[in-house]
């Protein structure tokens, strides 16, 4: 409907003046035609079919606009035209400007992209080229060091503590080689204790048996590059010869050799405080293990070691327990819980008491830390005990009715403790931890504990010098008599001595030794009160009278003869086990 005088420039043309407006307007340098290569004209001649077929695009989107507006401009009345007019804006003039302007946008973008994508190529080009070369130098390293590593020392590489990183093994010999003529080797001991070994001493050389090459050959060359963040720490014998016989007198020379010198060490044990048992600490000594001393000094001067810490070697002959052995702790229970037994024996008036401090020394531990109670010195303890508390058959001082002191010998009368009866029930009562009060064991009882007292204030008191009785009780004379005793002159003396009644029988038949199978006598009596086997305390009727000498012509076999009233008298007052005490 409308004149198009649209300009009619040729493609080229257009990119040309393109080509100018960006270099002014967006400061955008572009590519000559000359510098792209045939492969970059392709990629242009493609840009350039799209860009045309997005102009055919955009023109029939144009025309259809504008005929869509001119519909709308038909409608307009002559006013709209004229105004239309006067601001000198054409309907013609508005699509010429909008077909340059999108024209002028799609190809500077065409070209753009174009110019990016060259960029792109050109750029990966160049990555897979400086790829190519990195991966290609560390092959040539890789494979560089692999042979260099076959005859040299792995980075961070030492041999007993001497530096060979990358050094070769001809390094490694020679080094060995200049160290024999003034090697020494330091023992350190414990305590500030050590000594020296000079090499001169003992005739020492080197041995050249190719170790230092066996020590490269056995390298992990394929992984040579892991050695720069791990280190290599060989130990291993390198050939030394030396004069053992020389060595062995140097040794005997040795004060830390010196078993005299020597501290032995010390298990950690349990030990007796004076109230419980506690874990005495293990003493580390300075006593040395030869054979593992020796072991360790051999391969020191093989391996060429300028220092050896003998400690750190175990040379040292330590303790098997220690503080915190699992042994040490339990014996140390075990050995309390039977401090927890208390037994009181009653000694009336006083006391005898076995506690911690008696059981203690009786309760050992064996090498194995195996709890041991020593039943032989229980059995010592219940000996000494026996002898403090029996008085059976010892002399007594006794102060008679009148008021003298005579020493009494013999008799049967006494405490006796049952020895073994009483170290089973002592033991018992320590195992178990008890505590309990008693009296010992006894085999046979007195009457008192006090000294020279054994038979209390109650007893039957015979003269035999006087020939007089008295019946004591609780320290006071109830009764006394003339008596006649045993006749010295056919042997039936009265012994002297400290006795006590057996049994009391009323009425009795006195019967003596049996001879021809008859006893020598049957002697019927009211009243007999025995103290000394078959001799006693009876009625004698047929005796004329009593005391004075009638004992020398008229005495009896041995026995105590009473006037029957006061034998009635007496059979009347004593009691069983009443001490006798019959003396001169």
């Amino acid at each position: 409907m409308f004149n198009k005088n649209k300009k009619n420039n040729s493609p080229e043309k257009e990119i040309e003046n393109n080509n100018f407006e960006l270099t002014q307007d967006e400061d955008i340098n572009l590519v000559s035609e000359e510098d792209i290569s045939e492969e970059d004209e392709n990629i242009a001649s493609e840009e350039t079919t799209l860009i045309d077929n997005q102009e055919d695009e955009l023109s029939k989107k144009i025309e259809e606009q504008t005929v869509e507006e001119v519909s709308e401009a038909s409608l307009f009345n002559e006013e709209s035209l004229n105004e239309k007019a006067e601001h000198n804006y054409s309907d013609e003039e508005k699509y010429d400007e909008i077909l340059d302007d999108e024209e002028d946008e799609e190809k500077s973008t065409g070209l753009i992209e174009a110019e990016k994508a060259y960029k792109k190529h050109k750029r990966n080009k160049t990555l897979i080229k400086v790829f190519s070369i990195v991966l290609g130098a560390l092959a040539l390293i890789y494979i560089g060091g692999a042979i260099f590593f076959n005859s040299h020392f792995l980075p961070n590489s030492t041999v007993n503590g001497k530096a060979v990183s990358f050094k070769t093994s001809a390094y490694l010999t020679d080094e060995m080689k200049n160290e024999v003529s003034d090697y020494s080797l330091h023992l350190v001991g414990t305590k500030g204790t050590s000594a020296y070994i000079k090499g001169k001493d003992i005739d020492a050389k080197f041995k050249d048996d190719k170790e230092a090459e066996k020590l490269i050959t056995n390298q992990d060359n394929a992984l040579w590059f892991t050695s720069f963040w791990k280190h290599n720490n060989i130990k291993k014998q390198i050939g030394v010869t030396y004069d053992k016989t020389k060595l062995n007198s140097l040794l005997k020379e040795m004060p830390m050799l010196d078993k005299k010198k020597q501290i032995p060490s010390e298990n950690a044990k349990p030990v007796f405080d004076g109230s419980k048992y506690i874990v005495k600490a293990e003493v580390i000594g300075t006593s040395i293990d030869n054979k593992k001393f020796k072991e360790v000094l051999e391969k020191s001067i093989d391996g060429f070691l300028r220092e050896v810490n003998l400690e750190d070697e175990g040379c040292y002959i330590k303790p098997e327990y220690v503080s915190t052995s699992d042994k040490v702790i339990a014996a140390t229970a075990a050995m309390n819980s039977y401090l927890k037994a208390k037994i009181t024996y009653n000694l009336n008036p006083t006391t005898l008491v076995v506690d911690a401090k008696t059981i203690a020394p009786w309760i050992s531990v064996d090498k194995d830390m195996r709890v041991k109670f020593n039943e032989a010195k229980v059995t010592d303890y219940v000996q000494k005990l026996a002898n403090k508390v029996n008085t059976f058959g010892k002399t007594r001082n006794f102060k008679t009715a009148t008021g003298q002191i005579v020493k009494v010998e013999g008799g049967d009368f006494g405490w006796v403790v049952d020895k073994d009866a009483e170290k089973t029930t002592l033991v018992a009562n320590i195992k178990n931890g008890d505590v309990v009060t008693r009296e010992p064991i006894y085999s046979q009882k007195a009457v008192s504990h006090a000294a020279n007292d054994d038979y209390g204030t109650t007893y039957a008191e015979v003269n035999l010098t006087t020939q007089h009785m008295w019946y004591i009780k609780n320290g006071k004379v109830i009764m006394d008599t003339d008596v006649v005793t045993g006749n010295p002159n056919n042997g039936h003396s009265t012994p002297q001595g400290v006795y006590q009644i057996v049994f009391k029988q009323s009425p009795a038949v006195l019967k003596g030794e049996v001879k021809n199978g008859k006893p020598e006598y049957e002697t019927p009596v009211t009243y007999w009160m025995p103290f000394n086997g078959g001799i006693g305390f009876h009625d004698a009727n047929w005796q004329p009278y009593f005391g004075g000498d009638r004992y020398k012509i008229g005495g009896s076999h041995g026995c105590v003869n009473m006037p029957p009233e006061m034998a009635k008298k007496l059979y009347g007052l004593i009691a069983t086990n009443t001490p006798v005490i019959c003396h001169y």
